[in-house]
């Protein structure tokens, strides 16, 4: 569960509270304003009036839906990338084999892709230790990154589809895994 300080979340009319009762001064003068024409010019009063508080009425629940939402701390949203990646570290990426190749040896160039979630392919090479080094990940928005992950070879299960599931880990993770 990712870890919130919902007290740093600040709104931006918190933020900037001198603009804020200049904007809401700005709309009750806005009323006042189709009051006025509303008494002055009587025979379309209906229209008017209607047009004029439903303009005003949907001017003002449109920003203060914006500007009185909390926006989150930078300080919340880095402790959520850090909760994601420990998750990842104990649990890692659960991916599945897309080569045709049952037993890879050092040096074969291996592809995996993601079992739930976006889909990513990770692509690596098979090392002599028994694992595959992942060092790029392409998604389907053809966006690609360098990853540094790494695949224990040990048979997974096999999937409903036939194919063997592994999981991927950071390479952060590898050390303190291996002296287990």
């Amino acid at each position: 569960m990712p870890i919130v300080d919902f007290n740093a979340a600040k709104s931006w009319a918190q933020l900037n509270p001198d603009t804020t009762a200049i904007i809401i001064l700005l709309l009750l003068m806005g009323f006042w304003v189709v009051y006025r024409i509303t008494k002055k010019y009587p025979y379309n009063q209906t229209v008017v009036r209607a047009v004029g508080y439903g303009t005003m009425l949907v001017v003002s629940v449109w920003l203060s839906w914006g500007m009185f939402r909390p926006q989150p701390s930078v300080m919340s949203q880095i402790s959520t990338v850090v909760q994601e990646y420990q998750n990842v570290a104990e649990n890692g990426i659960e991916v599945v084999m897309l080569n045709d190749n049952p037993n890879p040896a050092p040096g074969d160039r291996i592809a995996f892709m993601e079992v739930q979630g976006d889909k990513c392919s990770y692509f690596g090479v098979v090392q002599p230790a028994g694992y595959v080094d992942i060092n790029r990940r392409t998604c389907p928005s053809n966006v690609q990154s360098l990853e540094t992950l790494y695949v224990p070879l040990n048979k997974g299960p096999l999937g409903t589809n036939g194919q063997r599931h592994y999981k991927a880990y950071p390479v952060a993770v590898k050390t303190s895994r291996e002296t287990q």
